[in-house]
């Protein structure tokens, strides 16, 4: 008896740290809406847009799960949406607006991805920022405990193969300038299931080069909604931002007709579906 009190103990504890009050719900469901309607309106809307039904969403640096919240509705019941978050102190926030809004086709998984596996030191001003950065690698194997201010990485085709993830059909990364090294550890996966990325940059990282010469190499071409105006990404420099202030901006990145024939009608939308910014 008292062990099966020890154990509804706990469980009641786990239940209780997951748990978002009705006011941090609404506040979450606010700032969806927000995205959706303005700070992110073109992107959302051309995703909306995509033949994602019953397919994998991969949201890489889910934060607090805007995205994985639209996602979700994208894919659809059959569907399924795995976001990965690096900060472990995000846990228990992605669990309770998961748990809140009913995301059961929603999966959480604790780890940051990139091209090696390992503990990173996590580069950012407080915990659960949307600023975090991934700093010093340690490829040393996973502790029982991740210390503070660390997160654990992981290479996304190790992580597919490991968990038979199959008919992704759209990969959401926002990782703060390591967009190549995701993409890297995630090669084996771009060629075999052609998923359309839509991923967040900044300009300083794409004039270093690479990146997009990267993705084009595995039969990938990029573009990005300026103001209601569609650019090649090769354009990044000449097309305005929102703000006077901002440095980065969200890019499409689709495979080509051919290399895509097993989703023509996402690759379609994609590509010629007009929005507003």
């Amino acid at each position: 008896m008292k062990r099966n009190e020890m154990i509804l103990s706990g469980f009641r504890r786990e239940l209780e740290k997951n748990r978002m009050t009705l006011y941090q719900h609404l506040h979450m469901l606010a700032r969806c809406w927000r995205y959706r309607l303005r700070s992110e309106a073109a992107d959302i809307a051309q995703l909306s847009r995509l033949d994602l039904k019953g397919c994998t969403a991969i949201d890489i640096g889910a934060n607090r799960g805007i995205y994985c919240y639209w996602l979700s509705k994208f894919v659809g019941p059959q569907g399924k949406v795995i976001g990965f978050e690096l900060q472990p102190e995000l846990h228990d926030a992605l669990q309770g607006f998961k748990r809140r809004s009913s995301m059961r086709n929603v999966e959480i998984v604790m780890q940051g991805l990139s091209n090696q596996s390992g503990l990173v030191r996590i580069q950012r001003d407080y915990a659960g920022s949307t600023g975090a950065r991934i700093g010093e690698t340690t490829t040393a194997a996973a502790p029982t405990e991740i210390p503070a201010g660390f997160g654990q990485l992981a290479r996304l085709d190790d992580y597919c193969r490991e968990h038979n993830v199959h008919n992704i059909g759209v990969i959401k990364c926002d990782v703060e300038g390591h967009e190549r090294q995701v993409f890297e550890g995630a090669e084996e996966t771009l060629r075999k299931q052609k998923p359309i990325l839509l991923f967040e940059a900044f300009n300083s990282e794409i004039e270093k080069g690479g990146l997009f010469e990267y993705l084009e190499g595995l039969g990938y071409s990029g573009f990005f909604w300026s103001q209601g105006i569609r650019y090649d990404a090769c354009d990044y420099a000449r097309a305005p931002f929102r703000r006077p202030t901002c440095v980065h901006r969200n890019y499409f990145f689709t495979p080509t007709a051919e290399a895509a024939h097993l989703r023509p009608a996402a690759v379609r939308h994609a590509q010629s579906y007009p929005v507003s910014a």
